[in-house]
Order: structure tokens, then sequence, then C-alpha cells
């Protein structure tokens, strides 16, 4: 027979109490066979930590050689208020981690064909990720892009830019910029 034991912390003052909710069912807690901590809807660990959608609300241009940061101001869900829908655009999660980013995006090439459209997540200010689609001469081009980006939890953001080779593209409102946390640091 298995022995179960309560230990003190010797250094700790605080008292710690084991309350049963108002039931009239008997339930069982069976602990794991291994070490390790316990986790409560208190504790920092991805299943509780910061996540967030938002859309486009209207069609936003890229132009020719330039990176343009691309906009999403309807947030579905940001549930540490992590996501800046109206300011910057972007995702500056408050717990250090990694994230799992992720993009969708729909949209219409403006000039002449032939154009190489791109999308790219940045951190801080910088590229991350690179992903390049080329258009097939005035066809609408569809988009997806999805990596895990490790943030301190304090001072890194996370913001999506497009970038067309030639021409303009118009990136239709059926854009997504999602994220959320995938494991602590």
């Amino acid at each position: 027979m298995s022995i179960v034991k309560v230990s003190g912390n010797a250094s700790g003052t605080g008292t710690f109490e084991i309350a049963a909710p108002n039931s009239n069912t008997n339930r069982t807690l069976t602990l794991p066979d291994n070490t390790g901590t316990l986790i409560s809807t208190g504790s920092t660990f991805a299943g509780n930590g910061p996540a967030f959608a938002a859309t486009g609300t209207s069609a936003q241009s890229f132009g020719s050689g330039t990176w343009t940061k691309i906009i999403f101001q309807t947030e579905t869900y940001d549930t540490n208020s992590c996501y800046d829908n109206v300011t910057n655009y972007r995702f500056t999660p408050t717990t250090a981690g990694y994230y799992q980013m992720n993009l969708a995006m729909h949209a219409n090439e403006a000039g002449a064909g032939g154009t190489t459209l791109r999308t790219a997540f940045y951190r801080n200010g910088t590229a991350f990720t690179n992903l390049q689609v080329r258009d097939g001469v005035g066809q609408p081009v569809n988009m997806s892009q999805s990596v895990l980006i490790y943030c301190n939890g304090t001072t890194d953001y996370i913001e999506v830019y497009g970038f067309a080779s030639v021409g303009t593209f118009v990136g239709s409102a059926e854009r997504y910029f999602s994220g959320s946390l995938a494991r602590v640091a």
C-alpha cells in the first residue's frame, strides 16, 4: 500500500487548506506516478496564457517595393488585452514563452501580372519570417502562414507586414491574425 504524506515548508508561514466543494457525489483525486508541480487556474501555463484573434474590416493596399504593415482592426477575442487594434496593430504578450502565430489573407493584384507578394511576421520591427507567393497574372492570391516565436513577456511584440514586388496588391477585408501561448519559457 502506498502512503500519502503532506510536508510543510520550514521557511513558510502561510497556511494551505484543502477544501471540498459542496457536493453529494464521491470523487477521487488520483496523483500521477511522477515528480512535478500541480497546476491550478492561477498558474502561468499555456492554457492560461495570452491569446488573441483579429480580422481586417476593409481592403488595404500594399505598394510596389515597400513593406507595409497589415492592419487588423477588429478583435475576435483578446484574453489578456495584449493586442492593440487601434494604434499599433501589434501583439505584445505579457507572459514570457513561445507563441504560435497565425496569418491568413486573400489579396487581388491591382497592377501588372507576375508580381511577387510576400507576407512576414515581424518581431520588434524586424522580419522574423518571410512567405513568398507569385501572382498568376491578375489572379487572386490566398496565403497562410504559421510560426512559433519566442517573446520575453515584457517588451517583445509581433506585427504582420506585406510586400508587392511590382504593381500593387489589394488585400481584402478577408484577413486573419491570431496568436496564443504554446509553452512558457
